[in-house]
């Protein structure tokens, strides 16, 4: 079998460190190639692949790793880059099973005859939930390209049992035809990390967020919540906020802007964090802060998770189907006080959290990039149980 994927999100090697979508795709691509001796693979990149996955694809044979032509059409003619010239090039490549990983398909592809077998990955539809989470100018792909993809390709990959709810009530779309296939967390996660630079006060313990500073993460509530403690709280913990600056991130400063004097030295907003850092630093919180109003999956939870690290989400959408098994504190993420109340608890019961430390990571263990691949080939082989 001659199976195609869309890789244009991985931009470069360290791009699955600053978006999900790019990480997914990435480690998704390793795995498939280290655990399918079988299939010959054509993996599509606007850019250069990424040194790893060439030494894997050398090492392996049988895999095709092919720029998409006319790249520079995209900024001018977006739509006749995106969605006709790319389709000419993935029928000329002969394919089977056809992948794309970024919930949309090209659409000229969709509507050829001859086309190979599409699989698309959505990961969330908190689009269609809430678009006044997102900035304008998405019309088309939200209206007409999502709408299509999901109607016309032939499977359809969701990370969570929220997203395949969502898809069947926005689109009608039958249970069979979607498969419920989780993320993994990366093996590094698991072990202790060599202690990191925290960019927090020297020597006070913190609080962690980690993920972009978008509207959908709640983060002006959770740094109110922050800053309604008790100040003998405050002086003695940070909070911390790592990530890439998204759509509508000036509430957050505003936010912090507002606080107290004595809270508002607490909260350290620190951008873009290196990624092979990310485990020391989420090893060394009090708890990680995930009060997110919406999410697909969530994965920055699953790899604290794997670090030990006790964890404070909301009890929606995604984040509350890891709650049974996991141990994390649930919140209502529209309630400072619950917010609040979640942190004190986790610095009360430090050590009775310590202890569920192997209990946290032993339900991380669960989630496993070869699963994530060898779940995927079967949905590729038509044998994935719907």
């Amino acid at each position: 079998m001659r199976i195609g994927i869309d890789c244009r999100t991985i931009l470069s090697e360290n791009a699955r460190y600053k978006a999900g979508v790019a990480h997914y795709t990435y480690y998704l691509v390793k795995y498939l190639l280290q655990i399918d001796s079988d299939n010959q693979y054509v993996l599509f990149f606007e850019d250069d692949a990424p040194p790893e996955i060439r030494d894997i694809a050398a090492k392996r044979g049988r895999v095709e790793i092919v720029r998409w032509r006319f790249a520079s059409y995209k900024r001018f003619l977006p739509y006749v880059y995106s969605h006709l010239l790319l389709s000419s090039q993935v029928g000329k490549a002969k394919l089977d099973v056809f992948h794309s990983p970024a919930n949309v398909v090209p659409l000229r592809l969709l509507q050829s005859r001859n086309r190979p077998r599409v699989v698309v990955t959505i990961h969330d539809l908190a689009i269609y939930r809430h678009p006044e989470w997102f900035p304008a100018g998405q019309g088309f792909a939200v209206k007409y390209v999502v709408p299509k993809t999901i109607k016309f390709a032939d499977h359809i990959i969701v990370p969570s049992r929220t997203t395949a709810a969502d898809i069947q009530e926005f689109f009608a779309v039958r249970e069979k035809r979607i498969s419920i296939i989780p993320h993994g967390v990366e093996e590094r996660y698991f072990h202790a990390a060599p202690e990191a630079p925290v960019p927090g006060r020297p020597g006070h313990p913190y609080f962690l967020f980690l993920g972009t500073l978008e509207p959908r993460k709640n983060l002006p509530r959770l740094i109110r919540a922050y800053g309604s403690l008790p100040r003998e709280i405050t002086s003695q913990y940070d909070l911390i906020l790592a990530g890439s600056r998204g759509w509508k991130y000036e509430d957050i400063f505003e936010a912090v802007a507002r606080l107290p004097e004595g809270a508002k030295e607490g909260v350290k907003i620190v951008g873009y964090y290196p990624g092979e850092n990310l485990p020391s630093l989420l090893q060394g919180a009090v708890a990680f802060l995930y009060p997110s109003l919406y999410e697909g999956f969530g994965l920055p939870v699953l790899e604290a998770l794997a670090g030990g690290c006790p964890v404070i989400v909301s009890d929606r959408g995604a984040l509350s189907e890891i709650a049974p098994e996991s141990g994390v504190l649930l919140v209502d993420p529209e309630s400072e006080a619950s917010i609040g109340q979640a942190m004190t608890k986790a610095i009360r019961d430090v050590a009775s959290l310590a202890k569920n430390r192997a209990a946290r990571q032993e339900f991380a263990r669960k989630f496993t990039w070869e699963r994530t691949a060898k779940e995927t080939l079967a949905v590729y082989n038509g044998t994935s149980h719907k």
